[in-house]
């Protein structure tokens, strides 16, 4: 069998925790073979792995989310968006409705030839959708701030979600946030199974990482709360199985309504 890990700021560049339980996971399973998607903040640690990989690891991918930010598109394009396109992306960005995660892919995989994976953030009806939130929602914070704090969130998300992931016969994302998307993505392009481990509760630990922050301030930090929250939600909603390694974690994740989708399908499980 060959699996798909996907890590996020975590291995193989960091030592301990969720990067030490990763190595000693494709260890215990010689059996099977390991690919790893990975995804990081720098660029600069490209290559600098903290890990001796196994013998069954047969492969990295890596991304940056600062490789990511600092990229350009051609141009701006116009009428990249049907009106249902744009409903779900305005609905994506606000955060007031579910989504159902096909639309997603539709979006982002299917019948769509884009010249670069920037092209949709850098349409003109992506922009309209920015600005329409933004006057519905958000007149009190300067526009100028606000556009680019939408870059930083959609940016990434959008890049990743439009790569071409590895085949593999399972895809095991190591928390929510972009590698628990990008892992829902895969297997629902691939139609292969899904699912997440979470040592802690990662929308609830980026929430903390916020509100203690400098990098952001304001009312911008919850913007960016919510939009882990939404992240997570999607992730969730697409995993065939969840698993925490404690009651007091799954009891934070439902209290968030992380598992509703779960319970409504058919033959999904929790741990």
């Amino acid at each position: 069998m060959k699996i798909c890990l996907l890590t996020e700021g975590s291995y193989p560049y960091v030592v301990g925790g969720v990067s030490s339980w990763v190595q000693m996971l494709m260890e215990g399973l010689p059996e099977h073979e390991f690919l790893i998607c990975s995804i990081g903040a720098e660029a600069k640690d490209r290559g600098t792995y903290k890990y001796k990989f196994p013998e069954n690891c047969v492969g990295i991918r890596e991304e940056f989310l600062d490789d990511i930010l600092s990229s350009k598109a051609s141009c701006m394009k116009e009428g990249s968006l049907s009106p249902s396109e744009k409903e779900a992306l305005y609905d994506l960005v606000t955060g007031d409705k579910e989504i159902p995660f096909i639309d997603l892919v539709e979006i982002f995989h299917y019948g769509r030839e884009t010249s670069s994976p920037l092209d949709i953030f850098m349409s003109s009806d992506f922009f309209d959708i920015i600005q329409r939130v933004y006057e519905e929602k958000y007149r009190y914070l300067p526009f100028t701030d606000f556009f680019w704090t939408l870059r930083s969130m959609f940016l990434p998300l959008f890049y990743l979600l439009q790569q071409d992931l590895p085949e593999a016969d399972v895809y095991h994302s190591v928390s929510t946030g972009y590698c628990g998307i990008i892992g829902g993505m895969a297997a629902t392009v691939c139609r292969k199974p899904f699912m997440i481990t979470e040592h802690v509760t990662c929308s609830r630990e980026r929430e903390e990482e916020i509100i203690k922050s400098d990098w952001v301030k304001g009312d911008f930090k919850t913007l960016w709360i919510r939009y882990f929250y939404r992240l997570a939600r999607l992730a969730y909603g697409m995993a065939d199985h969840v698993y925490t390694l404690f009651e007091y974690h799954a009891e934070v994740e439902r209290s968030l309504g992380a598992y509703r989708e779960i319970y409504e399908k058919e033959g999904k499980v929790i741990r």
